[in-house]
């Protein structure tokens, strides 16, 4: 009994880890030296790239990274996501956590704006709702995140944050580093 819900806990880790079965060069999953499967782990340029974003936050110490874009105003997101342009008509924002899932906030006109990267979704609709909605991404008062930001334009070649921007997020009791 204990073997067999191992087994199924193993296969359901490997299920929801998007892991499926391949021909080629598979890795071997074994409990208790018995094959339970051959699987090759399919993970996206931008998981990969999130992982790698959050070894760095948890390296320095930081809560997260929240990304912030209107109209294709942050060049460096494709990059750094490693995305197509995002761009779109409303404001977006996505945060990463230092651990955990991704958070996107979106607008309802375009609620697909931004699919392309992983992580679970809150919609507004109106101002008032965005600002709650990142506060709610970002997960309260006293977190330490990182954005596009260079204090006084110092660097402008990563200042892609808006002053009002940044005015509305620190507005929620949120430190912004650089």
């Amino acid at each position: 009994m204990i073997k067999l819900l191992v087994v199924s806990l193993a296969l359901c880790v490997a299920v929801s880890a998007q892991y499926v079965s391949k021909g080629g060069s598979p890795s071997v999953v074994k409990i208790d030296g018995e094959d339970v499967g051959e699987f090759v782990r399919l993970q996206t340029d931008q998981q990969k790239r999130i992982t790698e974003i959050q070894a760095a936050l948890k390296q320095q110490k930081l809560d997260g990274w929240l990304f912030y874009d209107f109209r294709g105003s942050d060049i460096l997101i494709p990059r750094i996501l490693k995305t197509e342009r995002l761009g779109g008509s409303r404001r977006w924002f996505y945060y990463v956590p230092a651990t955990g899932e991704p958070v996107k906030v979106v607008h309802a006109i375009e609620p697909d704006q931004i699919d392309v990267l992983p992580g679970r979704k809150l919609i507004y609709r109106e101002w008032s709702l965005l600002k709650s909605q990142v506060g709610a991404a970002v997960g309260g008062k006293g977190k330490r995140i990182v954005m596009q930001y260079s204090p006084n334009n110092d660097v402008p070649y990563i200042s892609r944050v808006d002053a009002g921007t940044i005015e509305m997020v620190r507005s929620l009791g949120i430190n912004i580093e650089t």
